[in-house]
């Protein structure tokens, strides 16, 4: 086996959420998957993040090569009518993209957006569950973008069933 191969064999023994969080995940996953389904991963950090961090990923005048992604997949892959899932850290981000992308979607405001290194915030909210189903549906998605380097964006390409992944680069 290869490295990969290894790799996504710990990851899926060792990745077992809970149930509520599996069906909440498996629910959603029904609905994005009625058209063809791209995932996308969007690691900000800096001020743009919900939670203002000092690791900077995306900033507003580097999103374009999201936005370019997006379109680049889109285009490549012949794909007309599709569901875009966003997983970000940052609702800025978020925002700006419904704008652009009138079919995108994402989890449910019931769990707040925040990075998997502020699990509980001051506010007592907890970022991981959000984490988990995000990571949950992006692994389901029929395309995988995600931000080079991000940790968490790796993750989710290692669990993809994804028939392609790409990256995007923040630098």
């Amino acid at each position: 086996p290869t490295d990969i191969d290894v790799r996504k064999l710990l990851t899926y023994t060792f990745f077992v959420p809970k149930s509520n969080l599996a069906s909440y995940s498996k629910e959603f996953v029904r609905n994005l998957h009625k058209y063809p389904s791209i995932g996308v991963q969007i690691r900000t950090g800096g001020s743009l993040a919900s939670d203002n961090e000092d690791n900077v990923f995306f900033s507003p005048s580097t999103m374009y090569r999201v936005i370019d992604m997006i379109n680049k997949v889109v285009t490549e892959n012949y794909i007309f009518n599709y569901n875009l899932f966003v997983s970000t850290d940052s609702q800025e981000v978020l925002t700006e993209l419904k704008s652009i992308f009138p079919q995108l979607i994402h989890t449910s405001d019931d769990f707040k957006i925040g990075h998997t290194s502020n699990l509980r915030s001051s506010d007592g909210s907890n970022h991981g569950q959000r984490a988990l189903i995000d990571l949950m549906i992006l692994s389901s998605c029929d395309y995988l973008i995600y931000t080079e380097d991000s940790s968490y964006g790796r993750l989710a390409s290692v669990l993809s069933h994804s028939e392609k992944t790409y990256y995007v680069s923040h630098k």
